[in-house]
């Protein structure tokens, strides 16, 4: 099926798609904390502090180890290369060419 649109009514497409969208999570939005008295606004506001905290973290604290410990994963990586190096070379027949 090949439709044939212009890029207006294209762009019409994608507006009614994102305006329904929303109009839908809004409306379910609504529901939720109708139905549970705004119990849904208190979870959502702890949800989003536990979030900010956990960024907070790791903007402070796990960026800079990350860093901090750059070098020492380097050499771990070259490490475990070299010994993946030896195993292929010691898993190999030994070479039986005759040279003269």
């Amino acid at each position: 099926m090949d439709h044939n649109y212009t890029p207006q009514q294209q762009q019409r497409h994608a507006l009614l798609t994102v305006f329904l969208t929303v109009l839908g999570l809004t409306f379910f939005g609504l529901v939720l904390i109708v139905i549970s008295n705004g119990l849904i606004g208190v979870v959502v506001l702890t949800g989003g502090g536990m979030f900010l905290l956990g960024m907070v973290h790791y903007t402070l604290w796990g960026r800079a180890f990350s860093i901090e410990t750059a070098g020492e994963r380097e050499e771990e990586q070259r490490r475990r290369r070299a010994a993946e190096i030896e195993m292929e070379e010691q898993g190999r027949q030994p070479d039986t060419r005759i040279y003269r």
